[in-house]
């Protein structure tokens, strides 16, 4: 086969084109420039879009790195503040162990992190007579039965001769006859009056003992009761915690949160550097002393302290709360 000279193929191409322009006239001119001049733009326009397509792909391949790196960057600050907070926790438990220590007497501690549901615990577990601080989750009971609309903070209540029981408050000896729920609930948690407290259980069993297995129930569902009004540290912590969670969302909790913050005893975990921070509810009877509380600080917490049989109970109980605010202020590792 013949090998044609590239260049005397054009001139061929070059000679056709004229001699069909002199046969076909000046429009075959034009359209031929036309066609010549749109095959140009065509390729322009390609050349262009290709560019542009390689531009977008290296935009979206640079984007993609960022994003790696960023997700990379995140993770890597995740893990260095799980390393932080462990290390804080155990410097907790370690300062409450070692106030457990001190103490030949029976002392619990139960402590819940807000922000990350961390439990620390001493001793959480055992059981101690509850005394007034059970007088929260009755409460939380009756703030359940409002919500289901099956009571009201209105509705009223008459006193019974079976409701009386001697200690503190301010109902024994005031002459009244019948109370709102509101009054009631008030009444138990500000004033610890043991005959608020007897008035409200009516509202939720008949009996004492049901409505501490109506409030294991609730709030304890893992957990097995005689009727008993007996709590471990933990179980305490673990009701305050569903309060506190749920307040925002529940305003019959806030208002048991707010009458916890209005009580009359300021003492225990209420201390000159905790004061106007917890919500709390101090117990006390014979031997036991103990409180529940709620901290607002810039890291929000649940402090629960039992003790029992121990001398100077109400100063180690404030010492504790002090450790505990104090490390949660100080040290508790920030963002």
């Amino acid at each position: 086969m013949l090998k044609i000279d590239r260049n005397l193929k054009h001139s061929v191409s070059l000679i056709l084109v004229m001699n069909l322009t002199m046969l076909l006239g000046a429009n075959f001119e034009q359209d031929i420039e036309k066609v010549f001049s749109f095959e140009k733009n065509n390729n322009a326009f390609a050349s262009e879009k290709l560019h542009n397509s390689r531009e977008s792909e290296e935009e979206a391949q640079r984007l993609q790195f960022l994003k790696d790196e960023q997700a990379k960057e995140q993770a890597l600050k995740e893990e260095q503040k799980k390393a932080r907070l462990s290390a804080y926790f155990s410097q907790l438990q370690q300062a409450l162990q070692k106030e457990k220590n001190a103490h030949e007497e029976k002392l619990a501690i139960a402590y819940i992190d807000k922000a990350t549901g961390q439990v620390i615990e001493v001793n959480g577990e055992s059981q101690f007579f509850a005394a007034s601080t059970i007088k929260i989750p009755i409460a939380m009971r009756i703030a359940d039965l409002i919500e289901e609309k099956k009571i009201s903070w209105a509705t009223e209540i008459v006193e019974t001769e079976e409701d009386y029981e001697e200690g503190t408050g301010v109902i024994a000896g005031d002459g009244r006859e019948k109370y709102t729920i509101e009054e009631l609930v008030r009444d138990s948690i500000v004033y610890s009056d043991n005959i608020a407290k007897n008035m409200l259980i009516r509202q939720i069993t008949p009996s004492y003992k049901e409505t501490v297995k109506n409030i294991y129930q609730r709030y304890l569902p893992n957990n097995v009761t005689s009727g008993e009004n007996s709590f471990s540290a933990l179980q305490l912590a673990k009701i305050l915690d569903n309060l506190s969670s749920e307040r925002d969302r529940n305003a019959s909790y806030e208002k048991i949160y707010q009458y916890m913050k209005q009580t009359i005893y300021h003492e225990r975990l209420e201390t000159s550097e905790t004061k106007g921070k917890v919500a709390h509810k101090i117990g006390s009877n014979g031997s036991y002393f103990h409180d529940i509380g709620i901290f607002e600080g810039n890291y929000p917490y649940v402090l629960v302290v039992m003790t029992d049989e121990m001398p100077n109970a109400t100063d180690v109980i404030s010492e504790i709360s002090n450790i505990v605010w104090r490390l949660q202020e100080k040290e508790y590792p920030r963002e």
